[in-house]
């Protein structure tokens, strides 16, 4: 990399100040679970069937029509029924199964003397107590115009509790806890029909092994000016450390992150494929690889998403 390029991107890096010491802020859109369901624009929920359908359909709807990216609202949501903009219809069914299990626990109680007062005097008993799991099972399909299947999810959402006769707080209610679950469910479809924002905050790689004394030093410092918030300076530095030190990959990996950080993901991943090349086991530079082919993922679902 030239010294002028470096310094270019690296004051980018400002825009990004780390979070916390010996990090640097990588923001992006990363994408939906389903490329099909988020290129969906326009989309109906028809009422679910089942015990506990109709109230999952609507949390869903109302957790679709409240996702946001950038901002902006991402999909229209339309009642159910004939309408000429709609490109998908999600529809489904929800059941509810419980099961509650028997059983006893040895607990401890103090003795207590005439006047019913607790003494120092400890006892144990076989106290009687039930341990219920409540399981939500919906079956979800989402359907083009013709009839194609877009997207499904038949994922149960499940809850464990347990109590005893000597408990000093009730068991939940029934009802709380299947809305609980309705709303894991409506949080993992937006996941799975919604592009999100993310900010992570990478620790740059501080060995400086292999460099002589003087560019040991000099690394040492570039990664006091992160702690610092002096990010460009701490990039520039890493910049000049590569051209004389081409093999050292910390280095080539912070210079990664400081491209990333400057949202370029195009020198970031020259930079981490320096490190492959090196080291093809590399786990951090495979990692950063894999961020960028998400981010690069998302770009493409929100072209396909404004397309339709």
């Amino acid at each position: 990399m030239k010294p002028i390029r470096c310094l270019a991107f690296a004051a980018l890096c400002a825009l990004s100040a780390p979070a916390m010491a010996e990090t640097l802020r990588v923001s992006g859109i990363y994408p939906a679970d389903s490329d099909a369901a988020a290129a969906v624009r326009v989309l109906a929920v028809e009422q679910f069937g089942g015990e506990s359908g109709p109230d999952l359909s609507f949390r869903i709807e109302d957790a679709l029509r409240g996702a946001v990216l950038q901002g902006e609202p991402w999909l229209r949501v339309v009642p159910y029924g004939p309408d000429g903009s709609v490109q998908a219809v999600l529809r489904g069914t929800s059941a509810i199964e419980e099961r509650v299990q028997n059983y006893t626990e040895e607990h401890e109680r103090c003795i207590k003397d005439g006047d019913g007062k607790c003494t120092p005097a400890k006892e144990k008993y076989q106290a009687r107590c039930k341990r219920r799991t409540i399981e939500l099972l919906p079956r979800m399909r989402l359907l083009g115009p013709d009839g194609t299947l877009l997207w499904s999810d038949n994922s149960m959402e499940s809850l464990t509790d347990s109590w005893c006769d000597d408990s000093t707080t009730a068991p939940r209610q029934r009802g709380a806890i299947v809305r609980e679950l309705a709303d894991r469910v409506a949080r993992r479809i937006v996941g799975d029909f919604v592009p999100r924002a993310l900010r992570d905050d990478v620790r740059v790689d501080e060995s400086r092994k292999g460099l002589n004394k003087s560019d040991s030093d000099r690394f040492k410092a570039a990664v006091r000016k992160v702690k610092d918030r002096d990010a460009p300076g701490a990039c520039a530095d890493w910049g000049s450390l590569a051209q004389a030190n081409p093999a050292h990959l910390p280095s080539l990996f912070n210079l990664g992150l400081c491209a990333e950080s400057a949202g370029d993901d195009a020198a970031a991943q020259g930079h981490y494929r320096q490190v492959l090349a090196i080291d093809p086991r590399n786990d951090k530079a495979l990692g950063r690889l894999d961020r960028i082919a998400a981010r690069e993922r998302a770009r493409r679902q929100i072209q396909a998403h404004t397309a339709a």
